[in-house]
């Protein structure tokens, strides 16, 4: 049985600490992550372009706090259809006063076949490009060098799902 998250209300803010300060030493390296609140462009740009209404239902259920990690599993429809999710969550985050956390997303591997794209989604998003295993994205998480990160299984019909 797994306990039940704390609300933010009741939450000490001593359980972020570790997150805040790994994130000030994570966030010039490349591809291993980067603070929330750097993907405020990205979400701002996706949110106003790209759709016209969005909410979180319980979106509390995202916060770690209770000093642990999170893991957001979705599921999403074909092509880009995570990206507004991803832009609605760092927008919830970095407004709920979490934005300093380090989160990082691991793309499917085929999106780095486009040229160029590794580059950016490293040095832009902070994408671990430079993690290939399960095993090394459980390591990110148990050693608090991710605060939070998430998978979108892609839908049946999406080009991506190979």
């Amino acid at each position: 049985m797994t306990k039940p998250r704390a609300t933010p209300a009741s939450t000490p803010t001593a359980s972020l600490d570790e997150f805040m300060d790994r994130g000030r030493q994570l966030a010039c390296q490349g591809g291993r992550g980067v603070p929330i609140k750097n993907y405020r462009p990205f979400s701002d740009f996706v949110l106003s372009k790209m759709v016209n209404k969005a909410e979180l239902i319980n979106g509390q259920a995202l916060l770690p706090t209770d000093g642990e990690p999170v893991v957001v599993i979705a599921s999403h429809g074909p092509n880009i259809a995570w990206v507004p999710l991803a832009a609605l969550v760092g927008k919830f985050f970095y407004d709920s006063g979490y934005g300093d956390i380090v989160g990082g997303f691991f793309p499917h591997k085929a999106v780095f076949l486009v040229p160029g794209f590794k580059d950016y989604y490293k040095r832009v998003l902070g994408a671990p490009t430079d993690i290939h295993t399960v095993e090394a994205i459980v390591d990110l998480l148990k050693n608090h060098e991710v605060g939070v990160t998430g998978t979108a299984p892609e839908g049946a019909n999406c080009l991506l799902a190979l």
